[in-house]
């Protein structure tokens, strides 16, 4: 047998496994140094090649009349190919297209000093273990109407099995924030207004409470 890390957690990741190798795992419990528990029943699997995770995040905010002003997708994650910083994985966020309504949810990246703009649609970073630390993604939306409006999740690969949680702000006031835990498909309502105002998102994701 061999030792592989000691944790607090409910859960953890092992990594540098080879993928089409299949390994077997028990825990044992520690209470304290002279207090171990027998082992947990083992239990066996092979691990796929890593390829990331992300998750699909829809704005939508339903007008006075009845119709639903969307934002359809931007999304976040982590890729093992991608790096923290503006690389090919990261795209930018259109820009509004008045007179019509729009709707607009991004990620704002101004320390980047990118040439075609600030905010991205999609933030994809370098892939890790979050057993013991919290990735932050930092957003904000804003729409030309108001109304009743809807943050929609839906997880690609599980979001990597990590929790996630979302910080959003819920009043045009900027102190105002909601914590929610999240799970594939997820959808969080809140009142929009007035309109042409930015509210801000944190979305936090690794197993540690933010």
């Amino acid at each position: 047998d061999n030792f592989i890390k000691i944790t607090s957690n409910t859960t953890t990741q092992i990594t540098d496994l080879t993928p089409g190798v299949e390994y077997c795992f028990y825990v044992v419990i520690q209470q304290s140094e002279d207090n171990l528990y027998n082992p947990s029943d083992e239990t066996c699997n092979v691990p796929e090649e890593e390829t990331g995770w992300s998750i699909d995040i829809s704005l939508s905010i339903e007008d006075q009349l009845g119709q639903y002003i969307t934002d359809p997708a931007s999304y976040l994650g982590m890729n093992p190919d991608a790096s923290d910083g503006l690389d090919s994985f990261d795209i930018y966020e259109p820009p509004p297209s008045p007179p019509t309504e729009w709707a607009s949810f991004y990620f704002p990246h101004p320390e980047w000093f990118a040439d075609l703009g600030t905010n991205f649609t999609e933030d994809i970073r370098e892939l890790r273990d979050l057993s013991n630390q919290l990735s932050i993604w930092n957003a904000e939306f804003l729409s030309d109407v108001s109304g009743v409006g809807s943050l929609e999740f839906d997880f690609i690969n599980n979001a990597g099995d990590w929790p996630v949680y979302l910080k959003l702000q819920t009043t045009d006031a900027d102190s105002v924030f909601q914590y929610y835990n999240l799970s594939s498909g997820n959808t969080i309502d809140f009142l929009y207004m007035p309109p042409n105002q930015i509210r801000s998102a944190q979305i936090i994701v690794g197993n540690s409470y933010p």
